[in-house]
């Protein structure tokens, strides 16, 4: 199984199998580099045609054939309050009424929801020994009638002080070739995990070894 995880990341990390349209609204590049360690945790809302614990296991399959540079855990079980999307307002990624990203109305649902979990987020900070938290929010879906799977996310890193070091956003829309709906559901786990592993190997958390 970590051969074939492998050869999927090789292909998408060196030969651009997998594209995704990201752009970066914030960075502090100093504070990236000087993290020892990052716990993982998946944010996402009820709806999508995957669990918690099929997501968190999808993106251990990808990760555990790399090279660690700094330590990367995923964190699992955590409050519905840090780990689920209960609204469109309590999102990350929150667009205008023309569709378009806000990239300060993100900027305040991030700092409001480290605000209200500000207890239960340094517990998780003392409990794995870590430095900084990357929170992977992610919206997904797919229909087999259309033939498509799409999702949009935003990957947020935070430092043991509630800072705000990193935010970046994506969405993407995939034709698929396939009709059963578990074989699509993994192919959307895996464009979910590849985008991760494409933003830690670039920051230099993990390194595919060829």
């Amino acid at each position: 199984m970590k051969k074939t995880a492998l050869a999927i990341i090789v292909c998408s990390l060196a030969f651009g199998c997998s594209q995704y349209k990201v752009r970066t609204e914030l960075s502090d590049p100093a504070a990236i580099k000087s993290f020892a360690s990052a716990g993982v945790i998946f944010r996402m809302p009820g709806s999508n045609q995957f669990t918690h614990s099929e997501m968190e296991n999808n993106f251990e399959a990808w990760i555990a054939p790399s090279a660690k540079k700094k330590n990367v855990v995923v964190v699992k079980n955590v409050d519905a309050s840090i780990g689920v999307i209960e609204s469109d307002l309590d999102r990350f990624y929150q667009l205008s009424d023309k569709n378009t990203y806000q990239k300060y109305k993100s900027i305040g649902v991030i700092t409001l929801f480290l605000r209200n979990n500000e207890q239960a987020i340094k517990k998780i900070f003392a409990d794995n020994q870590l430095d900084s938290l990357l929170i992977y929010e992610v919206e997904a879906g797919s229909s087999s009638t259309m033939q498509i799977m799409t999702f949009n996310s935003n990957v947020v890193i935070v430092d043991s002080q509630m800072k705000i070091c990193f935010m970046d956003h994506q969405k993407n829309t995939y034709d698929i070739n396939e009709w059963y709906p578990d074989t699509i559901k993994k192919h959307l786990m895996d464009k979910i995990s590849d985008r991760l592993m494409q933003f830690l190997v670039r920051n230099d958390y993990v390194e595919i070894k060829k």
